[in-house]
């Protein structure tokens, strides 16, 4: 059975430390996760062989040479609205973008609250659109 073993350090030409094991080689990508954003972490792989029929001793390979990775988090976004009026037994239409820099829009959720519940029931505020382009209605 041959696998890759990734080891990863927070500093350059620290200690490395077990960070995974794959189950085989064909293992093409793997996920990072719990990157500390705008920080340098850094990673070495090697290959393994376990013993096999053709190989009674497990084989290592050298680590490749180091690898940095900074990961860069790009936050949901909303645009600017500007303060608005409406008129009691009305409604307005609030245009607004949302984006996602990683190109997930797909997966944004928006939602609306009201902060005074008694003028602005919760159910008095509609958004509707889709992608990045949406319309929040407030009615009164």
């Amino acid at each position: 059975m041959i696998f890759f073993q990734i080891k990863s350090f927070k500093k350059c030409e620290g200690t490395f430390q077990l960070f995974h094991t794959t189950v085989d080689k064909t293992v093409s990508r793997f996920l990072l996760s719990d990157l500390a954003p705008d920080t340098p972490s850094y990673f070495r792989i090697r290959t393994i062989t376990r013993p096999h029929n053709n190989n009674s001793n497990t084989l290592e390979s050298l680590f490749s040479p180091d690898l940095s990775i900074v990961y860069t988090r790009n936050f949901p976004w909303i645009s600017d609205i500007s303060n608005q009026t409406i008129y009691q037994n009305s409604y307005i239409d609030i245009s607004f973008s949302v984006g996602d820099d990683t190109g997930s829009q797909q997966n944004l959720n928006v939602s609306a609250l009201s902060s005074n519940a008694g003028l602005v029931p919760l159910e008095n505020l509609i958004i509707s659109g889709s992608n990045t382009s949406k319309i929040l209605r407030v009615s009164l």
